[in-house]
């Protein structure tokens, strides 16, 4: 019962650790979309400018 209980919390730590992975790579493509986006927007008002 120990061995299996302790199988089990194994899994869902790894687990947790895999989504906590995905998160940080979907918080860095938010960023770099976020920085692209106002690039382009500044783009846009320098273009709206001439």
């Amino acid at each position: 019962m120990d061995a299996k209980l302790l199988r089990q919390i194994e899994e869902l730590s790894l687990h947790t650790i895999e989504i906590n992975k995905e998160k940080e790579a979907l918080k860095t493509q938010y960023i770099n979309l976020q920085n692209e986006f106002s690039a382009l927007n500044k783009g846009i008002a320098d273009l709206e400018q001439k």
